[in-house]
């Protein structure tokens, strides 16, 4: 929330790999917490695991970037009875040849380089991970014996009958 709210990009990750084409992004997710005004507790992710398809090509001598951008309004949610879930919504941008620059803190300017790949995918309550997917704001969630579940799904019209 922070990066966003002062649109900067911090380094995650700064690793030599060999060059090549990759045509996927594979992010682990192990734990997530949530402070909020009650307190700091931890919430449930349907799955610790995302893989994204998404083009990362690695040149000798150069420079590839895969930005992920986590959109938190449509990833975390809240069920009823007060306990989180993140599905995680993620934008991501690859480019390969691209100028980074690290600054303070390990605050980031990419500038440059070829696009090769601007896609959002989202994360469902069952894990599945795609583009187009996710847990919609009118939906209930819930945790029932450790899994996310969609509960009931709230009308648009909000209306019943006379």
């Amino acid at each position: 929330m922070q990066l966003n709210a002062t649109s900067t990009n911090e380094l995650l990750a700064d690793v030599n790999i060999e060059p090549g084409t990759y045509e996927q992004v594979r992010l682990g997710i192990s734990k997530v917490m949530v402070t909020d005004a009650n307190g700091t507790r931890e919430a449930k992710v349907p799955s610790g695991e995302m893989k994204i398809a998404g083009r990362v090509v690695v040149n000798e001598n150069g420079t590839a970037t895969a930005l992920l951008d986590f959109i938190l309004d449509e990833s975390l949610h809240m069920t009823g009875s007060g306990e989180y879930i993140l599905a995680p919504v993620i934008r991501l941008e690859t480019r390969e040849n691209a100028a980074v620059e690290v600054r303070s803190g390990n605050k980031l300017l990419i500038s440059g380089g070829k696009l090769l790949a601007s896609t959002k995918v989202g994360m469902d309550a069952s894990g599945k991970v795609g583009v187009g997917i996710k847990i919609k704001p009118q939906q209930n969630v819930s945790i029932v014996s450790g899994r996310v579940t969609i509960t009931e799904q709230v009308s648009a019209g909000g209306g019943g009958g006379y």
